[in-house]
């Protein structure tokens, strides 16, 4: 016969929370990912290479440290969540590494090998964990994809034209702050009454838009990063491009008004640190539109305690 204050002893004790992943799913992920940077070691340490010596792609360094977050931020989620296989990853896994293939020859790019290797990634983890887990990974490993260097000439046909609406902006700031300017292509000519007074390259001075796609990925982090309905995330996501442009202009214009001072500002180590200060700006930007879009957002209600039941303080 058990005795009552046995029961209630063994009650008191709190049950243990389940592992994130039993220790054989662990075992077969160490092993799958060990043959997974083995396979891809060529593509990932080109990637690293470029985001070394690429200004336009140093944030590619951050990209995996925002997706590990993620999961982090969501494992008690996934500690709640059984792993349960999904052969349609294999699927999935098999179509990223033809393209993989494709990239390594005949096509040899480097864009179609990164991102196809995001895509077996997708795949490898769908196979092992499932849909139901899948549901709070699909971001962080998606995500990925900002470390990815775009071809050169998708990039430049994107990037001239962007840089056209930079330089066309900033010629539009400028007159509203009394500086007489006028654009010619993405060349801003700068002017005293009607002397000539020197001219600022936007090409140069962004250096192929630099920072636009770590504005871009900022913006889509804490689109995800934070609690937010859907709709919400996707505005944020969507905004990420124009205000990453918005940025930049504001950067030109200060280089434009910094070049009447003395032309020496806009070049050198003075150019990229204006560079990085316009981080702080689109920070800004993307925390006002989350606070605005929260205005939005009904707070989920409170349930009344049922009959009988008392209310903690």
């Amino acid at each position: 016969m058990t005795s009552l204050p046995s029961e209630m002893a063994r009650a008191a004790v709190p049950e243990q929370p389940e592992a994130l992943l039993p220790p054989h799913v662990r075992v077969r992920i160490g092993i799958l990912g060990a043959l997974f940077l083995v396979l891809h070691a060529d593509i990932l340490l080109r990637l690293g290479r470029i985001a070394w010596s690429d200004g336009d792609w140093s944030h590619a360094f951050l990209i995996p440290v925002i997706s590990l977050y993620f999961i982090f931020q969501h494992r008690d989620r996934l500690g709640a969540t059984a792993p349960r296989p999904c052969w349609w990853g294999l699927v999935l896994m098999l179509v990223g590494l033809a393209g993989y293939l494709l990239g390594l020859y005949p096509l040899r790019n480097d864009m179609v090998k990164g991102y196809s290797m995001i895509v077996e990634l997708f795949g490898l983890v769908l196979l092992m964990v499932g849909p139901a887990m899948m549901r709070w990974l699909w971001f962080p490993i998606v995500y990925l994809a900002f470390a990815v260097k775009v071809s050169y000439h998708l990039w430049e046909s994107v990037a001239w034209r962007l840089q056209l609406l930079a330089a066309e902006g900033a010629v539009f700031l400028m007159t509203l702050f009394g500086i007489e300017s006028d654009v010619v292509g993405t060349r801003i000519e700068l002017y005293e009454g009607i002397e000539r007074i020197g001219a600022l390259n936007v090409a140069e001075a962004c250096s192929g838009m630099r920072m636009l796609m770590t504005f871009i990925a900022l913006g889509v982090a804490m689109a995800y990063l934070g609690e937010r309905p859907w709709w919400a995330r996707g505005v944020m996501a969507l905004m990420a491009l124009p205000i990453a442009i918005a940025v930049n202009v504001g950067r030109v214009t200060i280089l434009g008004v910094l070049y009447l001072f003395d032309p020496r500002y806009t070049a050198g180590d003075f150019h990229l640190l204006i560079g990085m200060l316009m981080l702080i700006p689109a920070l800004g930007l993307f925390l006002l539109l989350g606070w605005v879009l929260g205005l939005f957002v009904d707070e989920p209600p409170r349930t009344a305690p049922a009959a009988g039941e008392g209310t903690t303080r």
